[in-house]
């Protein structure tokens, strides 16, 4: 997990240390009573591409959901206390709010790695058609599969060049052969069409096939996959821009209209209220619709190269 936006600068350096603790104190419950029991989260966390094993992971879980419980509890019981006068109903709402607020930590861990699993998928999504295309001009060439991975890696395609990088220091640090790093990294991939071409492309390896042959039928696919979400998304954006039209500006112009109306119908401090909601909607409610819709627009659009 890149726990660095959370962390201070003396944090940050004494990183490391944090996770040997929490690996020390933890790892062994960890791993003896919540690995066995959330294999999920050991497979998303492999497929998040985060830079962290599955018990440290766990441990940092258990260790960051205990400090909080124990925070909290006092700070809750104190907090309850007062608003009810009472000590012991003040110890009992503080437990369970400090046990609240661990299970919520606990849970934002958990749900944590498919938050990258999305960004990761939607990446290799936008970027595989042309990476493959790339992959089978090279096969063209005559290249052999380790060198057209290592040439891959020195392009900007996103999340499949980090496994390309990862694909050559297996091969030229590790000392794995082709076809079981790519057996790993199909294995780590959150994008079945990108897991696909690297279990084709070995098999094809294996076999001594074409591999020119198949990485064009993959490159034609892809790139039809990739015109059709494109288009897609045309047809998703036409419904936004009317359901946009519709909302703001229509309904814009009639609230304005209708309280204007209403304003000098009943005057005084009623049209002075009036007043105020039209100044809300035209400085605050339309400029954030418009942002969200901006936003939502910008997370549905396939990316840009």
């Amino acid at each position: 997990m890149n726990y660095n936006q959370f962390l201070t600068k003396e944090q940050k350096e004494n990183k490391k240390e944090l996770k040997d603790y929490a690996y020390r104190y933890f790892g062994g419950i960890s791993n003896k009573y919540f690995a066995p029991n959330l294999s999920e989260l050991a497979t998303n966390l492999k497929k998040s591409g985060l830079k962290t094993s599955f018990i440290e992971y766990l441990s940092m879980m258990l260790a960051i959901s205990t400090i909080v419980f124990i925070i909290q509890v006092p700070l809750c019981s104190i907090i309850f206390g007062i608003i009810f006068k009472s000590t012991i109903i003040g110890l009992l709402l503080g437990f369970f709010g400090g046990l609240f607020s661990a299970f919520g930590v606990f849970l934002l861990f958990y749900i944590y790695p498919k938050i990258y699993i999305g960004e990761r998928l939607k990446d290799i999504n936008s970027t595989l058609p042309f990476a493959t295309l790339y992959l089978t001009t090279m096969a063209g060439g005559g290249t052999p599969p380790i060198a057209m991975f290592r040439t891959l890696s020195k392009f900007d395609y996103g999340e499949i060049t980090k496994e390309c990088k990862i694909i050559v220091e297996e091969t030229d640090i590790i000392g794995l052969n082709i076809v079981n790093s790519l057996k790993n990294s199909a294995e780590r991939s959150p994008c079945q069409e990108y897991t696909d071409l690297l279990w084709g492309l070995r098999t094809v390896i294996m076999s001594g096939g074409n591999i020119k042959s198949y990485l064009r039928d993959k490159a034609k696919s892809a790139l039809k996959a990739y015109k059709v979400s494109l288009e897609q998304f045309e047809k998703k954006l036409a419904l936004m821009m009317q359901g946009y039209i519709i909302l703001v500006v229509v309904g814009s112009v009639f609230f304005m209209v209708l309280t204007a109306i209403m304003g000098a119908m009943t005057g005084g401090s009623m049209q002075t209220l009036l007043t105020l909601g039209q100044m809300v909607v035209i400085f605050i409610f339309i400029p954030l619709l418009s942002l969200g819709f901006l936003l939502i627009a910008k997370g549905m659009s396939p990316k840009a190269l």
